[in-house]
């Protein structure tokens, strides 16, 4: 009995140690002084407005979340997207682009997340699982990782399956001051410069261009 207690014991240090590495490995360093861009009304302040079941929040709201894009059209794609413009037009209605808000934060430090798909390909879990109907195991997960690491991380990062060029971050809630507002807008007046299509000639684009011509939804008024 005593030999297989130890022998269960350094198992489980081994495969601690692993999984250890394993989140060294993932770890992605941000650089400071980068702005990331959040879509959304409530967004900000907890979790995404519209999409209230992302796989990413707790689990039991024991912490909170703010989802942020490396640029604008990467938070529109997240916000309104959910891989409808690859499928063909869908349309918004206009109301929602009237109440929505395009927030640009700042971050004052650079920053440390998990890159959560280089993770689960090193602890062979497969992608199906993690992305199922209800994200019931990627919440696990999530309460996890926060468990564990919400003192040394910032939170986990993976790459947009709205907008495969970028990347994604939830944002674990902290004490700690890490970002500044640079800068809400109504989406209705947000211009950006960042991304336009390369036969854009005027010096910006709108957000519903964004959403228009690059991303394949059509602004329609239902009321």
């Amino acid at each position: 009995m005593a030999v297989r207690s130890e022998l269960q014991f350094w198992r489980w240090a081994i495969y601690t140690l692993w999984i250890s590495r394993c989140i060294a490995t993932a770890r992605e360093r941000i650089p400071g002084s980068i702005d990331n861009y959040v879509t959304g009304v409530s967004e900000c302040s907890q979790q995404r407005g519209n999409l209230k079941d992302d796989g990413y929040n707790s689990p039991d709201n024991s912490f909170r979340v703010c989802y942020m894009a490396d640029r604008a059209v990467t938070a529109l794609a997240e916000s309104y997207g959910r891989l409808w413009h690859k499928e063909g037009l869908r349309f918004i209605d206009e109301s929602e682009i009237r109440t929505a808000r395009m927030c640009n934060i700042r971050s004052l430090r650079k920053l440390v997340f998990i890159d959560i798909a280089k993770l689960i390909g090193m602890l062979h879990i497969p992608l199906s699982v993690m992305v199922d109907e209800d994200y019931s195991v990627t919440k696990r997960a999530m309460a996890c990782l926060y468990e564990l690491l919400n003192n040394e991380m910032d939170g986990i990062c993976h790459i947009s399956r709205h907008w495969p060029t970028d990347f994604c971050y939830a944002v674990w809630e902290k004490r700690e001051d890490r970002f500044v507002d640079a800068g809400m807008q109504s989406l209705v007046n947000y211009r950006d410069s960042e991304y336009m299509p390369s036969t854009w000639n005027e010096p910006d684009i709108s957000a519903d261009e964004l959403l228009e011509e690059v991303l394949n939804f059509k602004i329609i008024r239902l009321e």
